[in-house]
């Protein structure tokens, strides 16, 4: 999910923004997009498989939440009101996606990235990947750069400079899911490591490589991460329930803060 316009923050899901917004931190108020208002004739022009978007959606806050609306549904911020669909495509119900501090979006989709201004409805670039299955991502806001993370035989994350042309690519050295920038450029990745077990890992600003990061508390199934202002905010999957933690970063070791906010709270 992401909201786009008034936030450069990000998350992929309804239940995650929701979730988001119980930390605190500079992420706004969402409440829970699932709920939201949605006329007969919004959800049967989505339902349609063909991208549109109100004529007053470029001039608000929006939400991008992929896997609805046969791809991706388009909300207002704050009200929730569905303004727009992007066209599922070829698999956009299994992508995910990001924002610059510009409000443009970028939608990470198998073995392309496409991106979309503010309320637009056709893709404005189209980048590719050397590798397949690309969900999480996540936009520097001190450089602009976009980072992507993908399906490869050993390097799996993709750096395009500026968001555009040829990506440099990186080993995180874990079974990557998703990414996020803090604001001073370090890029955080979460996925799974040996035996499965939770792992994340950093790349600093400006470094070469991926240092692995320790966690000691018990932090649940890799979802989204992102800074929320203060912290890395790491979304925890589970069977039966979702959970959001607060991660602060002192060299190689994460200290988990609960947020007191879950999926059983909605």
């Amino acid at each position: 999910m992401r909201i786009s316009g008034f936030s450069r923050y990000a998350l992929r899901s309804c239940v995650a923004a929701a979730m988001l917004a119980g930390c605190g931190g500079s992420q706004p108020p969402i409440g829970a997009p699932g709920a939201m208002p949605q006329t007969t004739s919004l959800v049967t022009r989505a339902d349609r498989g063909t991208s549109w978007m109100l004529p007053e959606a470029k001039g608000e806050g929006l939400i991008y939440a992929t896997g609805g609306c046969l791809g991706t549904c388009v909300l207002s911020y704050p009200g929730g009101k569905l303004v727009g669909a992007l066209d599922a495509g070829d698999g956009y119900e299994n992508s995910g996606d990001c924002a610059d501090s510009d409000g443009n979006v970028f939608i990470a989709n198998d073995d392309e990235v496409f991106e979309f201004v503010h309320g637009g409805t056709t893709p404005v670039a189209t980048l590719s990947l050397p590798g397949t299955d690309a969900i999480g991502c996540s936009v520097d806001s001190t450089t602009g750069n976009l980072a992507v993370v993908f399906s490869g035989s050993g390097k799996n994350v993709a750096i395009f400079p500026d968001a555009t042309g040829t990506p440099a690519l990186y080993d995180s050295e874990i079974d990557s899911s998703y990414c996020g920038y803090d604001n001073s450029g370090n890029l955080f990745v979460d996925g799974l490591g040996n035996e499965n077990a939770f792992s994340i890992a950093e790349l600093t600003n400006g470094g070469s490589g991926f240092s692995p990061i320790s966690v000691s508390q018990s932090v649940g199934w890799p979802g989204q991460v992102q800074w929320d202002g203060n912290y890395i905010t790491y979304e925890g999957l589970s069977n039966s329930n979702v959970a959001v933690s607060r991660l602060q970063i002192s060299g190689s070791v994460a200290t988990r803060h609960a947020c007191g906010f879950d999926r059983d709270e909605l």
